[in-house]
């Protein structure tokens, strides 16, 4: 056990080429990637005056992530890795151009659009990347860093947004994304892997479907993902509305579970205890009763920032599932399995997005938070349910605990 710590830390992995050139090019562009978020959040809702003006923007990447992730995903496996994650990069700075370049508001739903294609997109091929170039040791590390960098982006990314939206607008919001996009492109230029499990994958584009569900672990961990989404979006769709306090405390409301997210796994990515199913349910279970907590003081913003990073906390939770569909998909269908899991992700996200900003209009925030509330803690008993009707769930859980426990 001693002799192979070292392999599972940070450090040690960052030093490997490959771990160290995808974290860094993911680095820079993600704070970017949520500088422009921020800014379109705030502006659909400038512009709408309708908490669903900022849900609809995280609704509209449904569809684009449906076609580049899902179906787009059994062609994604068969291009270059190194390819198409700089060809991603690129896309993505024409995307966040777009309202730019064109003062209207459709361009805003547009942007939005096309960035969860392509985010969508870059997760598939980021996964395949892992799959074909990260030795196993290394893939919780990485896991939990671009989890952590992740969140940490888009708290820093929130700041930087609303204060550019507020200061000087959203166009210097959405030139600062596009220039850290050109630059992970450079960054990927460097990169180098193994993908000889690329050239033998076909086009059938419900294969990653029936690789999920053909999965007794994967199959569990799929919906039960897709079910908690819909819910995963709250705090960002909610926050806009907080005005009472003033600009200062909507921008804190935005940021408070990010942040605490990414405190969460950082903590949790390189220990044994992400990969135990009931771990991860246990998890969901946190989330709900953070949702509930939330509800009670949805209209005092201080109080709700705080409760914004208890569920923070418990939306660290989904390293767990990355790290089993790593361990468990195909490296030669990672993309594809992935590619589906994301759209199914983004559309969930999008779903809950609307549903949720709509339920905030016509009744109150309250309503959404305690809605969010039961549907996660409904899917998580569904998902504990299944993983004890599972032999191989089962077995998979009590390995992982005796090695914990060892």
């Amino acid at each position: 056990m001693s002799t192979q710590q070292p392999s599972v830390g940070y450090r040690a992995a960052l030093r490997e080429p490959v771990v160290g050139r995808l974290y860094a090019a993911f680095a820079m562009s993600v704070v970017g990637d949520y500088v422009a978020q921020g800014a379109l959040l705030f502006l659909a809702f400038e512009r709408t005056d309708l908490i669903l003006g900022p849900a609809a923007v995280l609704a509209v990447a449904g569809l684009p992530a449906v076609l580049t992730g899902g179906i787009g995903g059994a062609w994604l496996d068969r291009l270059p890795r190194r390819e198409a994650l700089i060809g991603l990069q690129l896309l993505g700075a024409v995307s966040v151009l777009l309202p730019v370049l064109f003062d209207a508001t459709p361009w805003v739903f547009v942007a939005a659009g096309l960035l969860g294609a392509v985010r969508a997109a870059n997760v598939a091929v980021r996964s395949g990347a892992i799959a074909d170039g990260v030795r196993e040791e290394h893939r919780g590390p990485l896991l939990g860093l671009t989890g952590t960098t992740e969140q940490v982006g888009q708290v820093l990314g929130y700041l930087t947004g609303a204060t550019l939206f507020h200061l000087i607008g959203s166009d210097a919001a959405l030139l600062t994304d596009a220039a850290t996009f050109v630059l992970a492109g450079i960054i990927l230029t460097r990169l180098r892997i193994n993908e000889q499990h690329r050239r033998a994958v076909g086009r059938d584009v419900r294969a990653g479907v029936r690789e999920i569900f053909g999965h007794p672990i994967l199959r569990i961990l799929a919906p039960v993902v897709w079910m908690s989404a819909l819910a995963g979006a709250v705090p960002e769709t909610m926050a806009s509305a907080i005005t009472d306090d003033g600009d200062a405390w909507r921008t804190i409301v935005l940021i408070s579970a990010p942040a605490a997210q990414a405190v969460t796994s950082f903590v949790i990515g390189r220990t044994e205890v992400l990969k135990r199913l009931s771990f991860q349910m246990t998890h969901l279970v946190w989330l709900a009763l953070a949702y509930g907590l939330a509800m009670r003081f949805a209209d005092r913003a201080p109080l709700l920032a705080a409760a914004n990073a208890l569920v923070g906390v418990g939306l660290a939770w989904t390293l767990g599932p990355q790290l089993a569909f790593l361990r468990h998909a195909r490296p030669e269908r990672m993309a594809q399995v992935t590619g589906t899991m994301i759209a199914g992700l983004i559309v969930s996200e999008a779903a809950g997005s609307l549903a949720l900003g709509w339920l905030a209009d016509a009744t109150s925030v309250q309503a959404a938070y305690r809605t969010a509330g039961f549907l996660v803690l409904a899917t998580a008993v569904v998902g504990w349910i299944a993983m004890q009707r599972t032999p191989d769930a089962r077995a998979l859980d009590r390995a992982f605990t005796e090695r914990l426990f060892r």
